[in-house]
């Protein structure tokens, strides 16, 4: 490339020869943007390069040029290929910056999350910008000359590409103003985390929907700060709200004359696994439990306290997986477990500290009502006793679950060989299990109409049921003629009496039983669970757990069984309890502003929306209608069900395993004689 003896031609040329010392700058002048290498620059540098350009020669720009593909020359406006001019290798044409222009549409991700007022508002201000700055530039040539994503949100700086404009750096999101040290986050970040709160997407899951929709997801552990974050407050906002139901219900009890301060309630546990023990796994087969207190004071049954059980720690488990001693509970900063992973569950524990909650908000529990497993109850009590020693607290007893006691009961009992009238075994036992089903259906269509009829009065209640238990038993054993008095269920007639009413016992065709002495015995003692003076001192208030119930169901959209949310599933609880005791576009409302988040009246419109949706459902399924089409639709299916048990097989052959396979016999054939 260079012959020995070859001497640059710039050589002993320097900068500082070419200038004045008098010229020179000083180094913390203002305005000064070149740091120490400001003192050897008075003109720009620009005209520094100019200077020094001279023409190219033949060698020279061979050096610096490529051939195009056919091995021709190449010629520009500004080297037309003999060299003798001066060369400019780097162009500002249009080419370059459609260049760049494409260059940077290419980085870019296919969708962005952006705010339509701030998008316009970037549009308006750069053109009025460039045209204020860039007289000389008439057809601007905009592109993006640097992006940067912040979460779900970007920041994006605009430039011309005729001209040297660079616009500044616009936030295309809106912020969530907050108090706290820092830069405030984006609204649209904030706002995702709390509508994940809500569904039953991690992280993880959330990233994959939006990478399928071209949309450039937060990373991992930018999402999980937020949900955090957001979960922390979410549970200080339901706190708060609780605490005004709580407010809101003894209001209600001073306009009802009842005591202000008594409050009655429904406790029930929840468990993140569908058995509660495992076959693998040593202890329970769950990781976390939570334990809800449901009012029964309201027709609304607002979710008044709250106790969790969490036996997981991801930053525990992290640590020991680093050979760290670390023991959870407790035993590091942020420890999200409250319990070993050897100690069991306890509703007892989960009780006391509901009624400890309770307590602390001048509280008194007199009733509580519980499923079969009484710990709960006595966990109440053990937390209120605590503030207010000489109170009593007693349980009551579900109706629901009692009535699935009597089922049990029914199903297990040995009744004689001729009480039913199946052919077989299996047969006399699938109508006992139809039997079981109709004496909980009966007893529990008896005492709604007891406490309808006399209005709640357990004193006139009792006086009727030792003569309602006589006449349903007598009904059973097939004698209606005191049926229409006090059956309450039955009219006794030929074509209107309890054996055509029953979908249970008209869909299998029991008219009677032939029951015997001990038969009649056993009948009455399961009547007697719910149909008896002493049992209805058990469920004096008519109270039940199916909100619990319900409400353990509609957790699994937080919080599904087959997920573990180790770091926010308090946070997620209490999102699902907020959006429970308020309607769902309410909750969300009051959950965004908390946040700091300002909400326009577009998404207030569609989050009504939401709520609308929700009371037309709830109103729905309580319809008449509705109700009577459901019992309708479920004898059908009881029928279908039955006819398709009790079907005979044409294609049933000895020996012959699949009927849509060829038989034994015919798929043999003759020995061919040889």
């Amino acid at each position: 490339m260079f012959q020995k003896g070859h001497k640059p031609w710039n050589t002993g040329i320097t900068l500082n020869s070419k200038l004045k010392r008098d010229d020179q700058p000083n180094r913390f002048s203002k305005g000064n943007k070149f740091g120490h290498l400001s003192h050897t620059l008075t003109k720009t540098k620009d005209e520094h390069i100019r200077d020094y350009i001279r023409p190219c020669s033949a060698g020279e720009y061979s050096l610096l040029t490529k051939s195009s593909k056919d091995d021709l020359a190449i010629s520009t406006a500004d080297c037309d290929g003999n060299h003798g001019k001066n060369c400019i290798l780097r162009s500002t044409s249009n080419t370059s910056s459609n260049s760049k222009l494409i260059a940077n549409q290419e980085q870019s991700p296919d969708n962005l999350v952006v705010n339509f007022e701030k998008m316009m508002e970037m549009i308006s201000e750069t053109c009025k910008v460039h045209a204020v700055e860039m007289k000389s530039c008439k057809e601007p040539n905009i592109y993006v000359a640097d992006q940067e994503k912040t979460g779900l949100c970007w920041k994006i700086q605009l430039a011309c590409g005729h001209c040297e404009f660079v616009s500044k750096t616009f936030r295309l999101y809106k912020e969530a103003k907050q108090n706290n040290r820092g830069r405030n986050p984006s609204a649209i970040n904030v706002s995702m985390a709390v509508a994940l709160q809500d569904s039953p997407l991690g992280a993880e899951r959330f990233t994959d929907i939006l990478r399928t929709m071209g949309i450039t997801p937060p990373t991992k552990h930018t999402m999980q700060r937020l949900m955090n974050k957001v979960g922390d407050a979410v549970q200080t906002l339901n706190h708060k709200d609780m605490a005004t139901k709580v407010e809101l219900i003894k209001d209600v009890n001073r306009k009802r004359g009842n005591a202000e301060r008594e409050i009655n309630v429904s406790v029930d546990g929840r468990y993140n696994s569908h058995s509660l023990v495992s076959r693998h796994r040593p202890g329970h087969g769950a990781n976390q439990a939570f334990s809800l207190a449901v009012e029964n004071n309201t027709d609304h049954k607002y979710i008044i306290a709250c106790a969790v059980q969490n036996k997981l720690c991801w930053t525990g488990a992290w640590m020991r997986s680093k050979g760290m001693e670390v023991n959870c509970p407790g035993g590091h900063a942020e420890c999200t477990a409250n319990l070993a992973q050897s100690e069991p569950f306890s509703e007892f524990v989960m009780g006391k500290d509901i009624g400890n909650q309770l307590a602390l908000q001048d509280v008194l529990v007199r009733y509580v009502t519980t499923d079969g497993d009484s710990q709960g109850a006595k966990g109440v009590a053990s937390g209120i006793k605590a503030l207010y020693p000489l109170w009593e607290v007693s349980r009551l007893a579900d109706t629901v679950h009692l009535g699935q006691a009597q089922f049990r009961a029914t199903y297990r009992a040995n009744f004689s060989d001729t009480m039913f009238h199946g052919r077989t075994k299996e047969q006399n036992r699938e109508l006992q299990k139809q039997f079981s089903i109709d004496i909980k259906t009966r007893c529990s269509l008896i005492t709604k109409k007891l406490f309808r009829e006399f209005n709640g009065d357990i004193s006139d209640i009792g006086e009727c049921l030792p003569k309602v238990l006589e006449v349903t038993l007598q009904c059973y054993a097939g004698d209606c003629s005191q049926c229409r008095n006090y059956a309450l269920v039955c009219n006794g007639a030929a074509t209107d009496n309890w054996w055509l009413v029953s979908n249970n016992l008209s869909t299998y065709n029991i008219t009677e039983l032939k029951m015997n002495d001990n038969d009649k015995f056993l009948v009455q003692e399961i009547l007697k669970m719910k149909l008896s003076v002493q049992a209805l001192e058990t469920y004096k208030l008519f109270t039940d757990t199916n909100k619990n119930e319900a409400l353990h169901h509609a957790a699994s959209v937080s919080m599904p069984k087959n997920n573990d949310f180790a770091r926010n599933m308090e946070g997620r609880l209490h999102s699902f309890i907020h959006r429970s005791n308020n309607l769902p576009g309410t909750s969300a409302i009051q959950k965004c502003e908390f946040m700091g988040i300002e909400i326009t009246n577009s998404t207030v419109e569609q989050l009504n929306k939401m709520d609308k949706r929700s009371k037309y459902y709830k109103a729905y399924v309580k319809r008449a209608t509705v109700r009577l089409r459901k019992q309708v639709n479920f004898k059908r299916k009881v029928a279908a069900h039955r006819y398709r048990k009790d079907a005979k097989r044409t294609d049933y052959r000895k020996g012959r395993l699949d009927p849509t396979l060829p038989s034994t016999a015919s798929s043999q054939t003759a020995p061919s004689n040889v």
